[in-house]
């Protein structure tokens, strides 16, 4: 009975690891440029050009990019396993960072999704991702007009990464369609320095000492001479380590 059920937990193995040796091989091959795998053929040659040279101006500024995959069917896996095995055997983005972004649209299973690195999906969460897909992708893509949505989508992406990173990806590009060499990278918004916030603490205690012991001097004159009677109330200093009266109704 155990060896039967050894054979049998085998063989589950067996199969599972048949399994995904068969979803690896499902997925499509990264093309020359890295950026655009038009395999379903639904894009223009313009917008394709489009892409690379943002996405080479993208990757210059902030090691990310915005990866476009295009497909007819899935051979069975699903829409966001897919795209897992893409993200990771195509190594979109920065490998340090890990802040890349894959767009994948099944043209044949009428479906789509986007998958964000894992270095920005804190900012660029999967509810926000699905919120540019309806926004600038479903009504094209359901008209069929995918180049269209393709191009809409993706440049609100790249409008997140330069919010997100401060750079200006709008300069115009040159005409041989190269990488973009004039980009202007803004410097990250910084708050007040350091030094500053300990600046303003270091008055903040001050004041509070002064106000405090303006506070204890006053309790001082009026209650603690010789001869006075009991105050009604104890002092409380703010910090420790003052010596307190006795409290009413007490000996000194």
């Amino acid at each position: 009975m155990r060896q039967k059920n050894t054979l049998r937990r085998l063989a589950a193995l067996l199969l599972s690891l048949l399994l995904l040796a068969g979803t690896a091989l499902a997925v499509v091959d990264p093309p020359e440029n890295t950026y655009v795998g038009d395999y379903a053929g639904v894009l223009s040659g313009d917008t394709e050009d489009y892409l690379i040279r943002q996405n080479e101006a993208l990757t210059a500024a902030t090691g990310g990019a915005v990866v476009v995959v295009t497909v007819d069917f899935l051979d069975g896996m699903d829409i966001a396993d897919y795209a897992y095995e893409i993200f990771n055997s195509w190594g979109v983005g920065s490998g340090e960072e890990n802040n890349g972004l894959l767009l994948l649209l099944a043209i044949g299973e009428e479906n789509y999704y986007a998958l964000q690195g894992s270095g920005i999906e804190r900012t660029l969460t999967s509810s926000t991702l699905d919120e540019y897909l309806w926004d600038y992708l479903e009504e094209d893509f359901a008209a069929g007009e995918y180049d269209a949505g393709v191009r809409r989508v993706f440049d609100a992406f790249c409008g997140w990464y330069e919010s997100h990173y401060g750079v200006d990806l709008s300069a115009p590009v040159s005409p041989g369609g190269g990488q973009r060499e004039d980009f202007v990278r803004q410097p990250a918004r910084q708050g007040p320095p350091v030094i500053l916030w300990i600046g303003l603490a270091v008055v903040l205690l001050g004041l509070i000492v002064l106000w405090d012991n303006r506070r204890y001097r006053r309790y001082r004159r009026r209650y603690m001479m010789p001869g006075m009677p009991p105050p009604p109330y104890v002092y409380r200093p703010i910090f420790f380590g003052r010596p307190r009266p006795p409290r009413p109704g007490r000996g000194r």
